[in-house]
């Protein structure tokens, strides 16, 4: 699975959804988990925001042709202090591979 660099912004106190692009053969049975820290080294427990496609509207598949999944970010998520931040995504396919697919800034603006 091939590593992406994907740097973003959002604004704070907001309902947006995430785009991420990611080059994919078949998302059947995966699951993609995306989190957001305070900063790289951060343990994935201590991650502000994460996300799961395994949890019922927080991560949409979409199909393989559009290279994309969506993750729903809320205006409750998103009530954190303005600054820049660390995000990546993992995926893990059906044979329990895990993969990390996105990682990069992640700006959450006034």
């Amino acid at each position: 699975m091939p590593h992406q660099i994907q740097n973003c912004a959002v604004h704070r106190n907001t309902d947006q959804d995430l785009t991420i692009e990611v080059d994919l053969l078949n998302l059947t049975g995966s699951t993609l988990v995306w989190r957001m820290k305070r900063h790289m080294l951060a343990d994935d427990a201590d991650a502000l925001i994460e996300k799961s496609s395994a949890v019922a509207g927080q991560v949409f598949m979409a199909s393989p042709a559009t290279d994309q999944a969506i993750v729903r970010l809320t205006a409750a998520n998103l009530a954190i202090d303005p600054g820049l931040y660390y995000h990546a995504a993992m995926l893990t396919d059906t044979a329990s591979n895990d993969s990390l697919i996105l990682d990069g800034s992640f700006e959450v603006a006034p």
